[in-house]
This record gives C-alpha cells, structure tokens and sequence, in this order.
C-alpha cells in the first residue's frame, strides 16, 4: 500500500528525494569537489554520498536505496543465509554540520590524507547509530587518531608510537562496548577536533569569510 486518502506513503528510511522538496526549499550547498572525493572514498562501501538538507544536528545517516533490500529484511535474511552479501546503501551527509565544512576545507587545501580518517567517522557513527560495527578494531584505530589530534591541538605531548607492536588483549576493541558509544558522542569529538583546537581547519578560525 503507497497511497491512502490522497497522500502518497513513502518509506523514512528510502531517503529523500529532489521531486518530494517544495520548489521554494532553500537547496543544500556543498562543494562538487567534496562529494567526489567521499564518493570514491566510500566506493566500496556504499551506493553514493550525497546531501540531505532535512538533517539539522545530526552528521549523517545511511538509508536504502528506493529499489534495493532494506536494512531491516537485510538482518532478517542474513539469520537464514549468513554468507548474504551486504547490500550498498546510500550515505546523506548534513552540509551544515561543522565536522562536513572543515573536512571540505581539508579537502580543498589539498589535505585529503589527513582529512580520510575523519572522513571515515561520518560512515562509522551513521552505521553505530543502527547498532552496526562491522569493523571495530578500525573504528578504534580513528578514534585514536581524533584523541592524538584533540591533545596536539591543546597542546598535549603525546607518547612515541612503537611500530609493530600489538595490542594486549585488553585493548583490543570489543563489540558489545563498541556498540554501546553514542553516536552523537563521535561527530561532537570531531566537530571539537576540527573546529575547537588551535589548528583548525574551519573557516571562522581560519579568517575565510
């Protein structure tokens, strides 16, 4: 049933769509150049990265594509068939959000290196708030990366790295405390890491207009 009462029913978790948005709707900017290069960042993770102007405080957000299998009837397949390839959603990103803006700067000075693993987060909270961490110990690894670039901007000195060394049992990431990290709690951390430290790449710290 898409229809009742006049009023055509549409799926919250299928997306927007351009077509559904009033013609007078302020449209979301973003440089073309950004929403390449995650593009091919995530290529081998998700359908397309795109812009969702409905999205106010939050980073961003997987949904399914109009004519692919929900995530929902995904997990209840994959209970039957467990070798069932994970189906490629698509990753909308909220313009406005200062984590996007700071990244798009890294991206336009040329710091793509440095801007990947944060870029990675916007994948990583949009899959924690589901419940998904499919690969814990490289979620850890950037989150270790965000804290190390925290304390350089407050101007902490952090401990050499020791090459080659494994971590100890307990460190290792463990799922169900994986799990249990707010996703909120992530894109504040970035937006803090890229806009509150001294090194920042946002534009009212940097004197852009």
């Amino acid at each position: 049933m898409t229809e009742h009462q006049g009023k055509t029913w549409k799926s919250a978790a299928r997306g927007a769509q351009e077509a559904d948005e009033a013609e007078d709707a302020p449209k979301p900017t973003l440089d073309a150049g950004l929403t390449g290069w995650l593009n091919g960042l995530f290529a081998g993770s998700v359908k397309e990265v795109r812009v969702l102007p409905r999205l106010t405080g939050s980073l961003s957000v997987l949904v399914d594509d109009d004519w692919g299998l929900g995530a929902n009837m995904e997990r209840i397949l994959r209970g039957v068939q467990k070798d069932l390839p994970p189906s490629r959603r698509i990753l909308e990103i909220n313009p406005d959000h200062p984590m996007v803006k700071a990244l798009g700067r890294l991206q336009e000075e040329g710091r793509a290196e440095e801007a990947a693993p944060l870029a990675h987060l916007l994948l990583d909270q949009a899959r924690l708030v589901e419940g998904d961490v499919s690969d814990p110990a490289g979620l850890v690894q950037r989150l270790r990366a965000l804290s190390e670039l925290a304390a350089k901007g407050l101007g902490c000195e952090l401990p050499s790295r020791r090459e080659g060394v494994k971590l100890s049992r307990m460190e290792r990431p463990q799922f169900e405390t994986l799990r249990d990290i707010p996703a909120k709690r992530i894109s504040s951390a970035v937006a803090f890491v890229l806009c509150g430290s001294r090194a920042s790449p946002c534009a009212h710290r940097s004197g852009a207009s």
